[in-house]
């Protein structure tokens, strides 16, 4: 390494270049702050929107045990807390295990409560879930 011997070998410093690189430095310094306090902001209104979403569904599920809706099944309801929730329910096991028969009393009993009932089976006809109906109904099986 080459180290100058006196002052007079040491190149002169250029005042301008070095206060030029301070202010880029500096910028480049407030720059990075503001990217972080951006960051923090963005953060801090994620965290809100997520304690609000959280808040609302505490909010849909307390206020939702007020909706239960009665099946019409007396150990079924008692089973359950009074009944189930409205919405979308899927029910699916091997066959002949009785998820027809299952459904179609709940969506009988709901249908009798004044409550609509959508079913889709694909698997039976409506012919054939209409006579099922009627038999358990009219106690004919």
């Amino acid at each position: 390494m080459n180290t100058p011997q006196n002052e007079d070998e040491r190149q002169p410093i250029d005042l301008e270049r070095a206060y030029r690189q301070i202010d880029e430095e500096a910028e480049a310094a407030r720059k990075a702050q503001e990217r972080e306090a951006e960051a923090k902001r963005k953060a801090y209104e994620a965290f809100e929107r997520a304690d609000a979403y959280e808040d609302e569904f505490v909010e849909q599920i307390t206020h939702g045990m007020e909706k239960l809706v009665k099946t019409y099944q007396g150990e079924l309801d008692a089973k359950l807390g009074g009944g189930v929730f409205p919405g979308l329910y899927i029910v699916g096991a091997e066959s002949s295990l009785g998820k027809t028969a299952f459904c179609m009393q709940i969506a009988d009993g709901l249908a009798a409560g004044g409550q609509d009932v959508l079913y889709f089976s694909f698997e039976m006809s409506r012919r054939d879930l209409i006579a099922r109906s009627i038999a358990r109904n009219t106690f004919l099986y």
